[in-house]
């Protein structure tokens, strides 16, 4: 019995550390695909919301003021006073947002890291970035979003997502 109950905690920790440091396969746009500039706000941290308000996974592509306007607020409600959405020129911009919605702790994170095109398709990869078992985290609820700017594509858009475990060493 005590073989069984140590064979079954080896691959019990096997298991929990293939989890932690496991990294989704690499997706990319097709080849060929020409990258299109990630343009930063003007004096704004706008990637670093990880207490917004945007409590389900998401993500979107906004093409106006109004539509920009109402995703902002959303964003933002849970501060005090809410910050006024930043300046964004759509006739020649866009705006990409991903939401990663509500975790239990801190540590998770989420980024855009590559906004390409190719034949009228505008791909955006996103990674979402977990905590491993190593990791201290608060023990706060949070909702990583992050948004940046783009050259405007009217075309469609397709998102590409990536996973990561971090190990916190």
């Amino acid at each position: 019995m005590n073989r069984v109950f140590v064979r079954a905690a080896a691959v019990a920790v096997a298991v929990v550390f293939a989890g932690c440091s496991s990294v989704s396969e690499p997706v990319g746009p097709p080849e060929g695909s020409a990258n299109l500039l990630i343009l930063p706000f003007e004096g704004r941290d706008v990637a670093g919301f990880i207490y917004g308000s945007l409590r389900s996974r998401e993500r979107l592509v906004v093409r106006t003021t109004e539509a920009w306007e109402e995703i902002w607020t959303r964003m933002t409600s849970n501060y005090t006073p809410q910050p006024p959405a930043p300046e964004v020129d759509f006739e020649s911009e866009m705006v990409i947002i991903a939401s990663m919605g509500s975790r239990p702790t801190g540590g998770f994170g989420i980024n855009v890291v590559q906004v390409a095109e190719s034949e009228g398709t505008v791909y955006v990869v996103v990674n979402e970035t977990s905590p491993g078992f190593r990791c201290i985290t608060t023990q706060a609820l949070t909702s990583p979003v992050t948004a940046v700017r783009v050259q405007r594509r009217d075309g469609p858009v397709t998102f590409l997502e990536r996973e990561s475990v971090s190990d916190c060493r």
